[in-house]
């Protein structure tokens, strides 16, 4: 998890072991805050990132809410996406009678883009699947794997909006969603910062091993 989810709260999953202030959106450690300036759902890897300084919380915080971050995901797919292009889609997300978050793509939701790029295309047993790079240009709750979804190309290890059939078949152990890539620009100064993609280098082996 990014962060605990009840306030002043360790939870042993979370990203670092420390009590979280909800309201400072930050880790309290040894008297400190730690922000958190984004954030992965708790299957997706990735870079996360974290920072000490309050100023910098604030101005990369204002640099998201302003859409002036640059984000790429990697991703495999179930299916076969026939080209590279902008998806658009109006997202609503509801608590279901479990009280967990869930988005659905809904008339009257909140305007979500995604660019994606098609890069590679592969298949599994009699299935064909696709490697996507997905940038992401508004940042919506469970945005990417929904879109994905709602098109009929889940992604693949998805246990909320997948195939659950399909990842069982396959005994898929993770979702198959990785965050590549951040970048921005505050101060004059440009920073980012990426994670190489854990299943990148031999997506068959891992996938039928």
């Amino acid at each position: 998890m990014s962060h605990p989810n009840k306030e002043n709260c360790k939870v042993a999953n979370s990203l670092i072991l420390a009590p979280y202030n909800l309201q400072r959106e930050a880790y309290i450690i040894k008297n400190e805050f730690v922000y958190l300036l984004n954030r992965l759902d708790s299957p997706t890897s990735g870079v996360v990132l974290l920072t000490t300084h309050t100023s910098v919380a604030r101005k990369v915080r204002e640099a998201f809410r302003y859409g002036r971050v640059k984000k790429i995901y990697q991703a495999l797919v179930k299916g076969h996406v026939p080209q590279s292009t902008l998806w658009k889609d109006a997202l609503r997300t509801v608590k279901n009678e479990k009280q967990q978050l869930r988005s659905r793509c809904q008339h009257g939701g909140m305007d979500t883009q995604t660019e994606v790029h098609v890069e590679r295309y592969g298949q599994l047993k009699e299935h064909a699947y696709t490697q996507l790079m997905l940038c992401p240009r508004t940042g919506r709750t469970h945005q990417l794997r929904v879109q994905c979804a709602s098109r009929k190309f889940p992604i693949l290890g998805d246990k909320t909006y997948g195939d659950f059939a399909f990842n069982r078949s396959l005994h898929l152990k993770r979702l198959y969603l990785h965050a590549y890539f951040i970048a921005f620009d505050i101060d004059l100064i440009h920073f980012e910062a990426k994670a190489d993609c854990p299943w990148s280098d031999d997506v068959q082996t891992i996938l039928t091993g």
